[in-house]
């Protein structure tokens, strides 16, 4: 509210390295900050995919989009991500429209959850696939910020891993949630790295530092909320 930005280490990552006519996949858009920062950075020749399953939230990205003048770039799918398609429940906490997760059990019992379809961000980004393919010196950066969510949506993305040389990720990775899931996180970092990327984590102040198996361990002695902004990136500087 003071000075118009979201989370500005996270913004200030995204300036550092995202280019004009790069592609850019925000899953769990929320109402588009990221998403239309994005949009304004990879200009007129990049694309950008917003994925929010939250009816409300997606209409606000819209207008957003509109009023910027984004519309030819900047696409909205109001569907969730996950490893498959079909339907599932997304679970609230109270009406902070932040706080939704396809976690079972997920919420605070204040309303009921929301009936979403779901699909794979493989199956959404075909025309981002497109782009990269005929021109490999883009790069690809992907926000995955889903309550916990993450490993499913990664369940679902390996055609786009495998056709994205550069690659630049950020995932909210919440390793507690990870358990309540039924994911070990240590292998989901594992998974991740096998896929040939770094793994840092970007703290609040800006600074990266490298992030392993070992990490993991004590993230998790901080109890199941704790979290950390992970960069997970090939083919490219981390700045």
């Amino acid at each position: 509210m003071v000075d118009g930005r979201w989370e500005n280490w996270v913004s200030d990552y995204f300036y550092a390295t995202i280019r004009p006519g790069d592609c850019f996949i925000d899953v769990g858009a929320n109402c588009g900050f990221f998403s239309l920062l994005a949009a304004h950075l990879t200009g007129p020749d990049g694309l950008v995919l917003a994925v929010e399953p939250q009816l409300r939230l997606a209409d606000l990205l819209r207008r957003s989009a509109a009023v910027n003048g984004f519309p030819p770039t900047l696409r909205v799918e109001t569907v969730a991500v996950s490893d498959q398609a079909g339907a599932a429940v997304l679970g609230h906490v109270g009406d902070y429209l932040g706080s939704s997760s396809l976690l079972a059990g997920f919420g605070d019992g204040s309303r009921p959850g929301s009936e979403v379809t779901t699909t794979t961000l493989d199956s959404l980004a075909s025309p981002i696939m497109e782009r990269l393919a005929a021109d490999p010196s883009l790069a690809l950066h992907i926000k995955i910020d889903v309550e916990g969510f993450e490993p499913k949506v990664w369940g679902g993305m390996g055609r786009l891993l495998e056709r994205a040389p550069k690659l630049n990720l950020l995932i909210e990775f919440s390793a507690g949630r990870y358990k309540d899931l039924g994911v070990d996180p240590k292998g989901f970092l594992l998974r991740i790295r096998e896929w040939g990327l770094q793994t840092m984590t970007l703290s609040h102040t800006g600074d990266r530092a490298d992030f392993g198996p070992d990490d993991v361990d004590r993230l998790l002695e901080l109890g199941d909320g704790a979290f950390v902004d992970l960069i997970a990136c090939r083919g490219l500087d981390p700045i």
